[in-house]
């Protein structure tokens, strides 16, 4: 509404969203990962034992790939 100097937003936009590159995080413990992939700004699902002896040996998405701060990944544990 231009007259009324309000703009458009998308519905559900995130406004803080900006690109990351995903990190390697297989090999490393649960503790570890979760702290790497928080300071990124992504979230994080545990799939499979998780405690403090648990390493990842999995994840999506794949190391390199850009994805949005903000979004979901997926680590597989032993």
């Amino acid at each position: 509404m231009p007259y009324l100097e309000i703009q458009k937003r998308n519905v559900g936009a995130d406004d803080s969203a900006r690109p990351v590159e995903m990190p390697n995080v297989t090999g490393l413990s649960v503790i570890e990962t979760k702290k790497i992939l928080k300071e990124l700004g992504l979230e994080v699902e545990v799939i499979g034992e998780e405690n403090e002896e648990s390493i990842i040996v999995e994840q999506l998405p794949k190391k390199g790939i850009q994805i949005n701060s903000g979004a979901k990944v997926s680590v597989y544990t032993q």
